[in-house]
């Protein structure tokens, strides 16, 4: 709805039904969710690869300063509600050249160029894969806190897991396991690997292909395998992030009453929720905002635990020697 503050949604689990909250003082979280004017009218586009003209699927795409976007469907397709013209569309891929559109030179068919990426270095060595160990485990019954992506803008949010000497045996990333809760059968989402900067905020990325996670319906761990990459953590650590794709098949609507009111509401997310773990600090919980990444600020939800606490991602790793 136009005008209004951006809100944020959680899942509690306490209950069955979905919670809107609103998230004052919070304009990191507040960035999940962004209500927009119903229109009717829509556009539409495709998104190839310049030299091969295949699709490019599940990337992000933003209208400059009208805070919404969406995502590429698994075919590099894409539909937006149509937005003022002065505005300008960004495609932002993993492999390709930024691309910066103005809405005046918007086809249906959009090209995106080819870009090799300066990863961050990695030792790529044998394996092993004798030994198993986990880190940043917690327990599942104890998560009664979600969120998710709003309704028309990509976010990405991200853990910081500084390097410990337990790492030297098991240096290798093995698998990344992830507390999700989806309305629907199958909600895909990213999965990035970063390095660090000195504070620990997200860095360069450690590999340079989209790593799909699918979650199932319910709440339950979705594990995603990182075997086959063969990276080893770095001697800074490393930052996992999780990245919403705002695509229809990720999309579920809901039905819901405001406050003082009994009329009902139909409002939608996208799928999978996260579950967070309330943290003292917020050193190792990272939100990309704005093109830039920040930290979280202080949770000021209804959930007694987690009042003036930080939200850190429900997310564990498994390494192998």
């Amino acid at each position: 709805m136009a005008g209004q503050k951006i809100i944020a949604m959680a899942r509690i689990t306490v209950s069955r039904f979905e919670t809107v909250l609103i998230m004052k003082h919070n304009l990191l979280f507040a960035a999940f969710l962004c209500f927009t004017p119903c229109l009717s009218a829509q556009i539409t586009g495709l998104v190839l690869d310049s030299l091969d003209h295949q699709p490019v699927p599940y990337i992000n795409i933003w209208v400059v300063q009208e805070g919404l976007g969406t995502s590429s469907d698994e075919n590099g397709r894409f539909s937006l509600p149509a937005f003022d013209s002065k505005y300008a569309l960004i495609f932002n891929a993993l492999g390709y050249k930024p691309k910066t559109l103005p809405f005046s030179e918007f086809r249906d068919t959009i090209y995106l160029v080819p870009q090799s990426i300066e990863l961050a270095e990695v030792i790529i060595a044998p394996r092993k894969r004798t030994t198993i160990r986990s880190t940043g485990s917690y327990k599942k019954a104890g998560i009664n806190y979600y969120f998710g992506a709003g309704n028309r803008k990509p976010c990405i949010f991200a853990r910081y897991f500084p390097y410990e000497p337990l790492y030297m045996e098991t240096p290798f990333l093995h698998k990344v396991k992830v507390l999700t809760n989806s309305d629907i059968r199958r909600a895909v989402f990213n999965i990035r690997l970063y390095s660090v900067a000195p504070d620990g905020a997200p860095q360069d990325y450690l590999y340079d292909k989209n790593i799909l996670g699918v979650a199932r319906k319910g709440k339950t761990f979705t594990e995603i395998d990182l075997s086959k990459l063969n990276i080893c953590i770095p001697k800074q650590g490393l930052a996992v992030a999780v990245e919403w794709l705002l695509i229809e098949s990720n999309k579920y609507e809901y039905r819901y009453t405001e406050k003082g009111s009994k009329k009902k509401k139909t409002g939608f997310t996208y799928c999978p929720s996260l579950g967070t773990i309330p943290s003292e600090t917020n050193e190792n919980s990272w939100f990309y905002v704005g093109g830039k990444w920040n930290r979280v600020l202080k949770n000021s939800g209804p959930i007694e635990k987690y009042w003036g606490k930080y939200n850190l991602l429900a997310m564990e790793l498994v390494l192998s020697d």
